[in-house]
C-alpha cells in the first residue's frame, strides 16, 4: 500500500468501457507499478445511448466517486481514459503542486462530496 504522507502519493482511475478496454494498462504498470490502480468500466452500448453517457465524462467520474472514494487511500486521485498513453513515471510527469491536473482530495467529515 502507498505511503499516504509520502511527497507524491497518488492513484489512478481508468475510465473505459467494455468495448474499447484498457489497452495501454500493461505499459502503465510496467512505469508504474507502485501506483494503485481501479477502473471505471461503462456498459458497452451504441448509438444515442452510448453518446449520452460518453458525451459529459464528468457523470462517470462522479459515479465512480460516490461508490469506491472508500478505496481511496492516497492524496491525489487521477483519472485518465483508456486511450491515453503513459510509459513513464507519472510522478516525473505530475506534482501535487501542480494542481490542475493532480488535485488534493480533501476529506470533510461530513458526506459533503457525495
Amino acid at each position: 500500500m502507498p505511503d499516504i504522507n509520502s511527497p507524491f502519493s497518488t492513484e489512478l482511475v481508468w475510465i473505459t468501457s467494455e468495448r474499447t478496454g484498457l489497452p495501454h494498462l500493461a505499459e502503465f504498470t510496467a512505469a508504474n507499478p507502485h501506483v494503485v490502480q481501479h477502473q471505471f468500466i461503462g456498459k458497452a452500448l451504441s448509438g444515442d445511448a452510448r453518446y449520452e453517457m460518453w458525451r459529459n465524462c464528468y457523470r462517470n467520474i462522479r459515479e465512480w466517486w460516490r461508490e469506491n472514494r472508500h478505496l481511496v487511500k492516497c492524496s491525489h486521485v487521477i483519472f485518465m481514459e483508456w486511450d491515453v498513453v503513459c510509459n513513464v513515471a507519472i510522478d516525473t510527469l505530475l506534482q501535487p503542486a501542480d494542481g490542475l491536473v493532480c488535485a488534493e482530495l480533501v476529506r470533510p467529515e461530513t458526506d459533503f462530496d457525495s
